[in-house]
């Protein structure tokens, strides 16, 4: 005879395998949570990089910051800074590159609008991560401050950052 419940003995096990599913899922969605501006992340594996920080997300006008599009042209939108920190290992800033800690390049960054449009983090002429307005970057310091630049179309905000291997931060919020 089929029987179309569980027996006795298989019932202990399929509450464990529930209570064990329910963890799993309580822990991805915990990590899953976007950050808020000023929220650090440990960059697990990402040596000599140890924690990422977004500290501000602002719109600027393009004429003021000497942006430009490809070839000169005009930009197509307004370009946001994302300023970040980057804490390292302890005198790993000497000889650090962009390939020495993914998250440091720009293609580990993408945005998402308030339409939610995404973005990547543009290259554009005229432009270096040098030239963060407001950013004091301390060379002699275990750390990297920069940005990253997103150009936005008119009329949209810029809602949200994520780095690849790190999270997502919520700049709607900040």
């Amino acid at each position: 005879m089929l029987r179309s419940t569980p027996s006795r003995h298989a019932q202990p096990a399929l509450v464990a395998l529930a209570a064990t599913s329910a963890v799993a899922l309580s822990a991805c969605s915990a990590f899953a949570a976007p950050q808020t501006l000023g929220d650090t992340v440990d960059l697990d594996g990402e040596a000599p990089a140890v924690a990422l920080t977004v500290t501000a997300a602002t719109a600027h006008d393009a004429a003021e910051l000497g942006l430009a599009g490809l070839l000169g042209t005009d930009l197509d939108g307004v370009p946001w800074l994302v300023d970040y920190r980057v804490d390292l290992e302890p005198g790993a800033r000497e000889g650090l590159s962009f390939e020495d800690a993914p998250a440091l390049n720009a293609d580990a960054w993408e945005g998402r609008t308030s339409s939610t449009l995404t973005l990547a983090a543009a290259s554009v002429g005229g432009w270096s991560a040098a030239d963060c307005p407001g950013v004091v970057d301390d060379p002699a310091a275990d750390a990297l401050v920069s940005c990253h630049v997103f150009v936005v179309p008119e009329g949209q905000t810029l809602d949200s950052v994520s780095v690849e291997g790190a999270g997502t931060w919520d700049l709607s919020a900040g």
